[in-house]
């Protein structure tokens, strides 16, 4: 059987699968805690920006949620979690089952907030948690997932919210005998970084200030053969060489460290009415990719990079308009700058997305410039059964006049299994910029393609793909995720495993294994640079993550 029909068979029966799951109630989860104070902190928080009302809810082993609801549809609760995600919680994701009845009547605060005795732990079932359509590869979803509130905040003003996060994150490569850089540093090789985030948010008047600045220190091997970061796994953006504003500075600069600060984040927002207005650096994400993103056309993440809490942010302009029915308009402009640092719109990108139902469909529809060319987009996200499937495409102008298309299909689901929780997706992609077969010299490739490789808007040389996902709860605190993503033209396969430790609301560590399975020449084996010989990016990559918020 040939490996694209293969493959279509496996998408057709988990989807099959997958439409006659168990009914269920839906919630929207807005973070859990094991620390009541930190949870009744995240539900004022939560009320108080999103208008909506929250319960807490205790889960095995203490851990409490923060949850609205219940929906009596996914598509319902998946509107209200991606429009709580606009409002900041970005960690907000989808709870099926039932959470019990004891505080039903209009699922008001006062219910919380009245003294009540603790909830019996053997009288609420068990949750089952869907990782959102943001879940990325081991972007693994704990019970302490956003964790933005915490039991000690400094508050030097009333309404200030100020955070730091501190993440350590180390990496160790097994090159191949065909790697270039093993032929340069032999291996292993070994890179490290510390990233110290500082994170405001402060009204001024109806306006809301938002600022991040990071201090980053680096150092290894890839930063002695200036490779600079191993995108696979870390997209720590080290310059502004073509973003609107400079604001990236030098610290220190050595033969195998170095360290530098900039502003990730400095946006004013404006929310008046059905009205929002953002103007200044943030973050927008387009699109439902699990893995690939191909509607996501503004610093999407890697498909293997590990740490997502943050997109990097562009300097745009953003208006928002709520409509009556529901929908919503954005209109976006980013700015940037050419190779000779002029800010020039020939590289920025200008765009209008309708976001609107039909019945139990959600959709979403965009045009727009991007880099002198056109871009057509739609999107469209529905239930089967208790599964939420999605599919983008996205139609890009070529500079001969003509169109190439790219696109996602994919579908995911939550389920019971030996009493814990777990998450499965499966996911199509195929890139439309892509080839068939490598040249022996990256040089050959399309200019196109590699246009959109520096720019770091796709990742993939080829063009069509398979992504299947599976997470386990084995605990409430330990969370292990694991993904395969297939080359379905030279075979060659990518396996991640990661293992996530929450040991308190303040920290979590994170471990894993990037395992490529291809030979020479293969994308996921060693992308060739003179031939099979001489490959670069077959190396087999261990990682450590460690997170603390202050």
């Amino acid at each position: 059987m040939r490996p694209e029909v293969r493959w279509l068979v496996i998408v057709c029966v988990t989807l099959n699968v997958l439409a006659h799951a168990e009914e269920s109630q839906f919630w929207v989860s807005v973070g859990s805690f094991s620390v009541e104070a930190n949870a009744r902190e995240r539900l004022e928080h939560a009320t108080e920006v999103t208008g909506g009302y929250f319960e807490l809810r205790s889960g095995d082993t203490g851990v409490l949620r923060v949850v609205s609801g219940p929906y009596l549809s996914r598509e319902e609760a998946a509107s209200v979690r991606d429009r709580y995600r606009d409002r900041g919680f970005e960690d907000s994701w989808i709870i099926s089952g039932n959470v019990g009845a004891d505080c039903r009547s209009g699922f008001s605060r006062d219910c919380i907030e009245t003294e009540q005795p603790p909830i019996a732990e053997d009288s609420v079932p068990e949750l089952v948690e869907e990782a959102p359509p943001g879940y990325q590869l081991n972007r693994i979803r704990t019970p302490n997932a956003g964790q933005e509130e915490r039991s000690t905040s400094w508050d030097w003003l009333e309404g200030t919210d100020f955070d730091v996060r501190i993440k350590g994150f180390a990496t160790v490569s097994m090159l191949p005998d065909h790697d270039l850089q093993r032929s340069l540093q032999g291996t292993p090789v070994t890179d490290s970084s510390v990233d110290v985030r500082m994170m405001l948010m402060q009204p001024i008047g109806p306006v809301q200030l938002i600022a991040h600045h990071s201090t980053v220190l680096v150092n290894g091997d890839r930063l002695e053969l200036n490779l600079g970061p191993d995108a696979a796994l870390d997209q720590t953006v080290s310059d502004d060489t073509f973003r609107r504003w400079r604001w990236t500075w030098d610290i220190e600069d050595g033969s195998r460290h170095a360290s530098f600060h900039r502003l990730d984040r400095l946006a004013l927002e404006w929310q008046v009415g059905s009205w929002g207005f953002t103007v200044g650096r943030q973050a927008v994400s387009w699109g439902g990719g699990i893995v690939f993103q191909p509607m996501d056309l503004f610093s999407p993440f890697s498909p293997t990079v590990v740490d997502r809490d943050y997109k990097a942010g562009d300097d745009l302009i953003l208006i928002d308009r709520l409509l009556g029915n529901g929908h919503d308009l954005q209109l976006l402009h980013v700015a940037r700058r050419d190779e000779f640092s002029d800010v020039d719109q020939d590289v920025a990108s200008s765009a209008l997305k309708w976001h609107g139902y039909l019945g139990p469909v959600e959709f979403e529809v965009l045009a727009g410039e991007h880099y002198g060319s056109n871009v057509f987009g739609g999107a469209v996200r529905f239930p089967v059964g208790q599964a939420l499937v999605r599919a983008d495409v996205i139609a890009s102008e070529t500079e001969q006049g003509g169109y190439v298309y790219s696109g996602v299909l994919n579908a995911d689901i939550s389920f019971m299994l030996w009493d814990r929780n777990a998450y499965t997706f499966v996911e199509y992609f195929h890139n439309g910029w892509g080839v068939t077969d490598l040249p022996d010299n990256p040089l050959f490739l399309p200019t196109e393609l590699t246009d959109r490789l520096s720019r770091g808007e796709v990742f993939n040389l080829m063009k069509n793909y398979v992504a299947l996902g599976f997470t386990y709860e084995w605990h409430p605190l330990i969370n292990q995720s694991t993904t395969v993503i297939s080359n379905l033209h030279d075979q060659s396969n990518l396996l991640q495993i990661g293992l996530s430790y929450t040991p308190s609301d303040n920290q979590s560590v994170q471990v894993g294994w990037l395992e490529p399975l291809g030979s020479a020449g293969d994308e996921y084996g060693g992308v060739p640079l003179l031939g099979k010989a001489v490959t670069t990016g077959g190396a087999s990559r261990a990682y450590f993550r460690w997170v603390y918020y202050l």
